[in-house]
């Protein structure tokens, strides 16, 4: 039996501990999650709209044809997902937004991310190839060892972040906003020695 309703309008849900349960064909609407526990859970066919997750672990979740829609997360963990396997509307109406999260061995590849928001998070190891970031932000990312190959990276904002490296031969870039000193992280696909 569910611990949700099929319908759940403005709701807020506290410490729940829900590690390795399901949640099927699950609606929520301006729901804000707490401190909630649901690592390893399988979010199958659930639409999530105008929600929040504060500091909640979502760590390997399983999100199987599940809609998000102006979805934010902040101060949560959010590791090693797959997010390929939820059902995108493209474009998503409106962006996801993190904000000191960790989301480092996520996979976002081949997806429409335009305007999304992954600021101040860690995104280790994080596959972005063949998605689509115009216009999407990185304030003050970690992006170490982050995938970036045929995607478009117009008008993204990397502001701040540290580790990046990215193949300008291999992406789009137009417009895209780098640091000074992160800027040089983009020469090293060219095999140019720099010297002071």
């Amino acid at each position: 039996m569910s611990l949700f309703d099929k319908d759940n309008f403005a709701e807020t849900y506290t410490n729940l501990q829900q590690s390795g349960e399901t949640v099927e064909d699950v609606e929520f609407e301006s729901c804000r999650f707490e401190g909630c526990d649901f690592s390893q859970a399988l979010w199958k066919r659930c639409y999530l709209r105008e929600c929040s997750f504060v500091g909640c672990d979502l760590s390997l979740v399983d999100s199987l044809d599940t809609v998000f829609n102006d979805v934010r997360f902040v101060n949560c963990k959010l590791r090693g997902i797959d997010w390929t396997r939820g059902r995108w509307e493209s474009p998503v109406l409106r962006p996801l937004y993190f904000k000191d999260v960790l989301l480092s061995d996520s996979s976002f590849f081949g997806m429409d991310l335009q305007k999304w928001r992954f600021e101040e998070s860690v995104l280790r190891e994080c596959d972005f190839r063949e998605a689509d970031l115009r216009e999407a932000s990185f304030l003050y990312s970690d992006l170490e060892k982050a995938l970036f190959r045929h995607t478009n990276l117009e008008e993204t904002d990397f502001s701040g972040v540290k580790n990046v490296k990215i193949d300008i031969t291999q992406n789009r870039l137009k417009g895209a906003k780098f640091d000074r000193f992160t800027a040089l992280g983009l020469l090293d696909g060219l095999g140019i020695v720099l010297v002071d």
